[in-house]
């Protein structure tokens, strides 16, 4: 089975079932990742509950590593301040991260007096993980009256794979003719 991925610096919530008896014992838990199975990375701190004698899910939210590596996943359980157990999952957990890029962008469109036009941007994932990244759109006209009126994005760039991000921009001004803008994207 191959390890799951992460991006870095996600958010996660870990679900963990677990039984402990009797009820009403101080428990706690811990979950951490760990490259050399010593050194937390990064951890959730102690998770504290109390124990009802059956199994129940306890939920641990972490926030995954900001470097990129494969990660031990540890759980060190603590029952009346005691060590109860300390648990290394059978998978690893490999943290990549997206690395998103414009590959092409028609800088200077011309546009005519009340004429919407679509500007093509394209963009590609060169990470090491599928992700998301939000780009900044507008025009400088120099000019009033041109304005973007869509702006269409995939937000999931897989690993490898373009999208293409539509924007649709129209010369609502009063200046009759045609008018040369500049599209940025950051």
């Amino acid at each position: 089975m191959q390890d799951p991925e992460f991006l870095s610096g996600s958010q996660h919530t870990a679900v963990v079932k677990l039984a402990v008896n009797p009820a009403s014992l101080s428990c706690s838990i811990e979950l951490y990742l760990s490259v050399d199975g010593v050194t937390k990375a990064v951890t959730s701190g102690e998770v504290n509950f109390l124990s009802t004698g059956v199994q129940q899910s306890i939920l641990i939210p972490i926030t995954s590593p900001l470097v990129q590596a494969a990660y031990g996943v540890y759980l060190v359980i603590l029952v009346n301040d005691q060590v109860f157990g300390i648990y290394k999952a059978a998978e690893n957990a490999v943290i990549g991260a997206a690395d998103i890029r414009l590959v092409s962008l028609a800088a200077t469109q011309e546009i005519h007096l009340g004429e919407p036009i679509t500007i093509y941007i394209e963009a590609e994932n060169f990470g090491t993980i599928g992700g998301v990244r939000t780009f900044d759109v507008g025009v400088v006209a120099g000019i009033v009256g041109i304005q973007i009126i869509s702006l269409a994005v995939t937000p999931q760039v897989i690993l490898g794979e373009s999208v293409f991000i539509d924007i649709g921009v129209q010369n609502f001004g009063d200046t009759a003719g045609s008018k040369t803008f500049d599209v940025y994207v950051n």
